[in-house]
């Protein structure tokens, strides 16, 4: 019976010790997932270099990073295989279907040449400023996160109670009279506020009114005070254009609304995209992260992998479970054990690295199959947030939020970043199938009668996309078409 207890105490010993590895490795997952192809070879290449535990199999022997015709390189499947509910496991360096079948890769398959696209430098920029805030490790730690969901117009697209819940779930906590504590709403709003103080002015904003606010917040003249009061009280009206009650309320003069109008047209409404990529001088390669090809009736999807197969050294393992008759002896193998823990916790985590990915890219297809089978076609695209996809891989919006980093889709039509898939829901439609319709109609329309927003409105409505004019407004504006008078003038003096 002790015998019997004893074994038991055992195996209940190693279940606990199982399910806090695969607790620390899950608080992990989000910061390898968002490391893109190139960053994932260097960390292995340096791990290999520093951990003698660690090595490539035998099938991988050199530990080549570069290969281009090894078996296993590519994980693939065909579209007619795809649900969302697929379970999946790990043979070798391929991701394969548990139920056989689907996927495959050969001697044929060579990684996608790398694309030559300018780099996106305002994370780093933003990131270089943090050093003059005087920012305390906490803080810093909040900062970076914060910067992290900062798009290329330089704005900040999720909110301070989401980013707090991505810290938390990132196992990331903060000392508080000497008690450790979560990161709370509060705490993000505060570095929020720093962050917004960084240069280019109106950055981390979460709205067009917060950007220009910003903005005139850091001009010291009476006009830009007027400005402000103006945007902070009567923005509805201003981007309405009913001039006439804000006059009235503020006892403006024609002349003084005119110089208050010329202030806020010299603000930027997108402070990020001096640095972004149409912008950008500096140029970077990539490699596809996942390659979406037409096979027949359906399509193949490849994620693309160019990690080589790794596996402890026997000897590093011999001595991690040597006997330590000595103190010496003892020495030697506790420092094996942490060298092989060390590395059976990364090819964990380039398995669960894999794994996630290849979920997600699924997940993906599966809800945008109409616009793949479309062929390109962005008004297909369907409605779709980080909580969809979330719940259909099993993990938390925050990994699919850091996953979306600097990953790219090959497509036959094009190559697409990862978020591009992902848009907001106006009614039943996506927002970005909207925004394409309402390209669609200011390119066919009359040159001499432009339309206007609330024709648009009326246009969209016959396409089953039921908008609000002002809604219409904020799409041109972020498709950086100008109003209907302007593209008049435009068309009448090219």
């Amino acid at each position: 019976m002790a015998q019997q207890n004893k074994q038991i105490t055992k195996q209940t010993g190693t279940l606990t010790q199982k399910q806090v590895q695969q607790q620390r490795l899950m608080r992990q997952l989000g910061s390898v997932v968002e490391q893109t192809n190139l960053e994932i070879e260097d960390y292995v290449r340096q791990e290999l270099g520093d951990n003698p535990a660690l090595e490539p199999s035998a099938d991988d022997a050199g530990g080549d990073l570069n290969r281009t015709d090894e078996e296993g390189k590519l994980s693939r499947d065909t579209s007619e295989d795809i649900t969302p509910n697929d379970d999946w496991e790990d043979s070798g360096q391929q991701l394969v279907r548990t139920r056989g079948g689907g996927l495959r890769a050969s001697d044929s398959d060579f990684p996608p040449e790398p694309l030559i696209v300018n780099e996106t430098s305002l994370i780093d920029y933003l990131m270089g400023q943090l050093e003059e805030q005087g920012l305390d490790p906490q803080e810093r730690v909040i900062a970076e996160q914060v910067i992290g969901n900062i798009d290329d117009k330089g704005y900040l697209r999720r909110d301070a109670a989401s980013i707090a819940d991505d810290l938390a779930f990132d196992g990331v906590t903060l000392v508080d009279d000497g008690l450790e504590r979560e990161v709370e709403t509060a705490d993000v709003t505060r570095v929020v506020k720093r962050v917004q103080q960084l240069d280019p002015p109106g950055i981390g904003a979460t709205s067009v009114q917060e950007c220009l606010l910003l903005q005139l917040a850091r001009k010291d003249t009476a006009q830009a005070r007027l400005a402000h009061k103006m945007l902070s009280d009567y923005f509805d009206d201003y981007a309405s254009h009913n001039y006439g009650r804000i006059m009235t309320a503020l006892h403006l003069t024609t002349e003084q609304m005119g110089e208050l109008t010329r202030e806020i047209r010299r603000l930027d409404p997108h402070p990020g995209s001096q640095l972004a990529p149409s912008s950008s001088t500096h140029s970077a390669q990539i490699t596809p992260d996942f390659i979406i090809e037409s096979a027949g009736d359906g399509f193949t999807i490849t994620l693309v992998n160019s990690i080589p197969e790794l596996q402890i050294s026997e000897s590093y393992q011999s001595l991690a479970t040597a006997d330590a008759a000595t103190k010496a002896r003892k020495a030697v193998r506790d420092d094996a054990k942490k060298k092989v823990d060390r590395a059976s916790d990364l090819i964990e985590l380039l398995k669960m690295r894999q794994q996630t990915l290849w979920r997600i890219i699924n997940a993906i297809f599966t809800r945008q199959r109409e616009y793949f089978a479309s062929q390109g076609d962005e008004t297909c695209l369907k409605p779709m947030i980080l909580d969809d996809v979330a719940k259909d891989v099993g993990c938390h919006p925050s990994v699919i939020s850091r996953a979306n980093a600097n990953k790219y889709v090959q497509m036959p039509w094009g190559t697409k970043p990862l978020k591009f898939f992902f848009s907001e829901a106006v009614g039943d439609a996506s927002s970005k199938a909207i925004q394409e319709t309402l390209r669609t109609l200011v390119a066919g329309e009359d040159h001499e009668n432009p339309l206007n927003d609330k024709e648009l409105c009326d246009l969209l409505a016959e396409r089953g996309y039921t908008v609000a004019r002002r809604t219409v407004a904020k799409y041109r504006d972020q498709l950086h078409l100008p109003s209907a008078q302007q593209r008049k003038k435009r068309y009448q003096h090219p």
